[in-house]
């Protein structure tokens, strides 16, 4: 089996989210004043519209910082407490269909600012086949652009939400701290992240293993089981390696959609059913997946890197690698060695990891975690977990080589950064 992709507008889009989430635990203590939302919304199901409104405290700063939210909403208010101009424009970016609220100040602004940002307005785009929100399942994230969020993605916020006109029938999770009460859903999250994420569907059933939290409606589907045993295994896999998951227990939750992609947050994973309602259970093998399941559990039990094409790579080359490595521990050698030689045909033509543009789903995904399991042929797996097997593991390739370096001496670092940026490199 393997994963189906996201549609083709969102395909780049959502591939540039898996480097941003899942933000590093120094980042929490890097930011004493993170921003924080104050946020209600109401959903109306039958319209398929939301009324809301997100007061944000922004940390003292001057200078701009510009929002972005769907083009498909009407802005109510649009205001700051601290004197600093608001300017609203269309925008392409970082998707079509994007409005643009920018909060610009002339000087250094001494004290917090809290901007509002009222709006109201159809959930979805016009056009849009499946509903993010209906009785049998929700799913709202930062790909739908129903939330102001800051426009390069980047900003990392705690949150205080109350949501209220989800369907009774729903179970819907989120991060953090959850109650619900009616048709009314509260979250209280004091942990970063940069999204809130609504997922969930009708009949969600619970089932617990150390450090996860598994929810599916279909316990009993072939496939779903084989996820709950695999998110089981892995969380087990990854506190052996790293410890408590920096935001445990990690919620798994399985959607009931047949195509799109498996994502993850900090301590959540999210994943369809692989089939539409009322169809058969697709065929799969047992290693993919495993290595599914393993590669978005790295993403949600610990750090991802910064941003920046030349860090890419350390988000979803290392997640496959340690995706592959778990296959390895409950299937074996033979099992992980035949995933990597399929990679190897995309590799050889997928591009450089490192260079001056983004590296493509091929670089990243086929490519990187042949790199690095031909790194540990050559300097020894012992070797390279002293690099990514830490407290502090490193979140940006110039700290990567740095400490390769000291554990494998530089010349094995200049080697290894000069097949990163070979875009004709492959295996030997």
């Amino acid at each position: 089996m393997a994963p189906i992709g996201p549609s083709a507008r969102y395909a780049l889009f959502l591939l540039t989210l898996s480097f941003l989430f899942a933000a590093p635990a120094h980042a929490e203590a890097a930011s004493p004043s993170p921003a924080h939302y104050r946020y209600t919304a109401r959903f109306d199901v039958k319209r398929g519209t939301i009324t809301a409104s997100a007061i944000i405290t922004l940390p003292a700063a001057g200078g701009q910082t510009a929002f972005v939210l769907g083009e498909r909403f009407t802005l109510t208010r649009a205001s700051t407490d601290c004197g600093a101009h608001i300017e609203i424009a269309p925008t392409p970016a970082p998707l079509p269909h994007l409005q643009r609220i920018a909060i610009r100040s002339g000087e250094t602004v001494p004290t917090d600012c809290r901007v509002t940002i009222a709006y109201h307005g159809p959930i979805d785009e016009a056009g849009e086949k499946r509903a993010s929100l209906s009785a049998n399942r929700i799913e709202l994230g930062i790909d739908t652009m129903w939330l102001p969020v800051r426009q390069d993605l980047g900003m990392a916020f705690t949150i205080d939400a109350d949501i209220s006109g989800l369907p009774s029938s729903l179970v819907v999770l989120s991060q953090g701290e959850l109650a619900r009460s009616g048709d009314r859903l509260r979250i209280r999250r004091e942990t970063t992240d940069n999204d809130l994420v609504l997922v969930g569907a009708a009949g969600l059933k619970r089932s617990t293993a150390a450090d996860v939290d598994f929810y599916t409606a279909t316990p009993d589907d072939p496939l779903v089981a084989t996820l709950r045993n695999n998110a089981f295994g892995a969380a087990a896999f990854y506190r052996n390696l790293f410890g408590a998951p920096q935001v445990g227990p990690v919620r798994m939750i399985i959607v009931p959609r047949g195509s799109g992609a498996g994502y993850a947050r900090r301590g959540l994973v999210v994943m369809p059913t692989f089939r539409d309602a009322g169809a058969p259970t697709p065929p799969f093998d047992a290693a993919s997946p495993a290595r599914f399941v393993a590669h978005e559990f790295r993403h949600a039990w610990g750090a991802t890197p910064d941003v920046g094409f030349a860090n890419y790579w350390m988000s979803e080359s290392v997640a496959e690698y340690f995706g592959l490595r778990y296959v390895e521990a409950v299937l074996g050698v033979a099992e992980r060695d035949t995933m990597l030689k399929r990679k190897t045909e995309a590799a050889a033509k997928a591009g450089p990891l490192l260079g001056d543009t983004r590296p493509g789903g091929a670089a990243l995904y086929q490519k990187g975690p042949l790199l690095l399991f031909a790194l540990e042929a050559r300097i020894g797996r012992p070797a390279l977990d002293r690099i990514l097997i830490r407290p502090d593991p490193p979140i940006t390739t110039e700290a990567f080589l740095v400490r390769l370096a000291e554990v494998a001496g530089p010349i094995a670092a200049t080697a290894f950064r000069a097949k990163l940026a070979d875009p004709l490199w492959r295996p030997d």
